[in-house]
């Protein structure tokens, strides 16, 4: 029978190839956050971003794997077209 697939199998494995391919290491926690901020950020309706990410509540991925990357002019030009005058 196979050995259990845990994030420290992933992680090494994951390290052997970013070595292997001379680019910087990212964790697959690392990985996980970057899909969820592109996710979110491209506007993926979040039901369907917590069923990919496997949480129950939006809540979760927003608090543990979002990570706003926005540059302010976006901001402002967000709160412009929203409000109408």
């Amino acid at each position: 029978m196979g050995k259990q697939l845990t994030s420290s199998v992933c992680n090494n494995y994951l390290r052997n190839v970013c070595k292997t391919i001379v680019i910087d290491y990212r964790s697959v926690h690392k990985i996980r956050k970057t899909f969820a901020t592109a996710l979110l950020n491209s506007g993926v309706e979040k039901i369907y971003v917590k069923t990919i990410m496997g949480h129950e509540d939006i809540n979760t991925t927003r608090s543990h794997y979002y990570y706003c990357n926005k540059r302010k002019k976006d901001y402002k030009n967000q709160i412009k077209s929203a409000i109408v005058i």
